[in-house]
């Protein structure tokens, strides 16, 4: 499974989520997205934050567990943004390519998507549907 930027950050902030991630971790069971991971580093607010991140990137690449978006799939997420502005009306792509890549690229995977953004994911299951491309997105709650 792929744990999305709104698990991580709830993780590195509030120490969130701790038990799920660790035990995927430990099964062999979770992945990173290099999406995720620019995101992480782009909202550092600390060294230690910086700190983090670093040895989350550490752990799941040496694992061989990072995963990153092919030429495809970035072709994929330009003609889900397109769909996108036709049927919800212009956006600015940039705001949302973070969260089409991690959605295309984790569906290309078979990974299901953990995430507390799941309305947003949601949109992005829906358009992939269309391209025939299944996305599982496991919504979670911090408590």
């Amino acid at each position: 499974m792929l744990f999305d930027s709104s698990i991580w950050v709830a993780r590195i902030r509030y120490q969130a989520y701790n038990d799920v991630i660790q035990r995927e971790v430990r099964h062999g069971r979770a992945w990173l997205s290099s999406v995720v991971l620019q995101e992480l580093y782009a909202g550092t607010r600390s060294l230690q934050d910086r700190r983090d991140v670093d040895r989350i990137r550490q752990a799941f690449a040496m694992q061989d567990r990072i995963l990153t978006p092919t030429v495809d799939e970035w072709a994929l997420a330009g003609l889900l943004l397109a769909r996108y502005s036709r049927w919800y009306g212009t956006i600015k792509p940039s705001d949302h390519l973070p969260d089409v890549l991690i959605a295309v690229s984790t569906s290309s995977a078979g990974l299901p998507l953990v995430t507390e953004n799941d309305q947003d994911m949601r949109v992005w299951q829906t358009l992939l549907a269309k391209h025939g491309r299944r996305l599982k997105i496991i919504a979670v709650r911090r408590t």
